[in-house]
């Protein structure tokens, strides 16, 4: 809290008019035979009206400042940005994603985001996949909102191909999509492998505001044992739904 803020809470009305009547009085005490002449009198009355119009003044100064950041303030909560997935689902590699903002401010710029762990897996770097998010419906294109979502607008669907970005071993970066990239792991007998996904845009404070689509991290176990030829759905890859843990400290999320 800064020192006006300080200032601004301690001074009051009542307080200030207390002030002023001891000022009055130690004026009194001090040297009340000086002041009985006109001149002096009529000087102390000035100075007295002018300490009450200052006084005053700065009293009201910082009635108005608090008035007016409790406005931002206000306007600040009611343009952070409230993002949450109410439903998701799978179609081959594509995954549909509901979602619903609960905020007055328009989330522009969404994207499906997805990481893969360990980070490194058979000399592979992995870093966090971005892909954007598409309207399904056609009315919100039309306000140029095809990757956002309006204030208070709900139940919105959304849809992307899950993607994994990584650094290979010659130092190329590659992003196939998520089905494909476990195929490759499979060719080169890994075994399991952990997911987490979230949706994550930007709100009208230039804010990141994000969701998980994956409430609980997915482990994901591979079949390595050449019975599986064919590039997997998502519905197959996190169905069963195993569930794992990640280190919030390991992940952007």
């Amino acid at each position: 809290m800064s020192m006006d803020e300080n200032i601004s809470d301690k001074i009051t009305l009542s307080q200030l008019i207390y002030l002023i009547a001891i000022v009055i009085s130690g004026i009194s005490i001090a040297g009340f035979h000086e002041y009985l002449a006109v001149e002096n009198v009529l000087n102390l009355i000035s100075i007295i009206v002018s300490a009450s119009l200052s006084g005053a003044l700065v009293f009201l100064y910082f009635q108005q400042k608090q008035i007016l950041e409790s406005q931002v303030d206000l306007k600040k909560a009611e343009l952070s940005g409230d993002l949450y997935v109410t439903d998701h689902d799978y179609d081959g590699n594509s995954i549909d994603v509901e979602l619903s903002n609960f905020s007055g401010s328009e989330i522009s710029g969404l994207a499906l985001r997805t990481v893969i762990f360990p980070k490194n897996i058979d000399g592979l770097c992995i870093e966090v996949s971005k892909e954007l998010l598409r309207r399904a419906d056609k009315h919100g294109t039309q306000f140029g909102r095809e990757t956002g979502i309006a204030p208070r607008e709900q139940e919105v669907t959304f849809n992307a191909k899950p993607s994994v970005q990584y650094t290979n071993t010659d130092g190329n970066k590659m992003r196939p999509k998520l089905t494909e990239f476990i195929t490759q792991m499979r060719d080169r007998d890994v075994e399991e492998i952990q997911c987490r996904m979230w949706v994550e845009g930007t709100d009208q404070l230039e804010q990141r505001v994000k969701s998980k689509v994956l409430t609980l991290d997915r482990k994901i176990s591979i079949n390595t044992d050449g019975s599986e030829t064919n590039e997997p759905t998502l519905d197959q890859l996190f169905h069963p739904k195993v569930t794992t843990h990640i280190n919030n400290i390991e992940s952007e999320y």
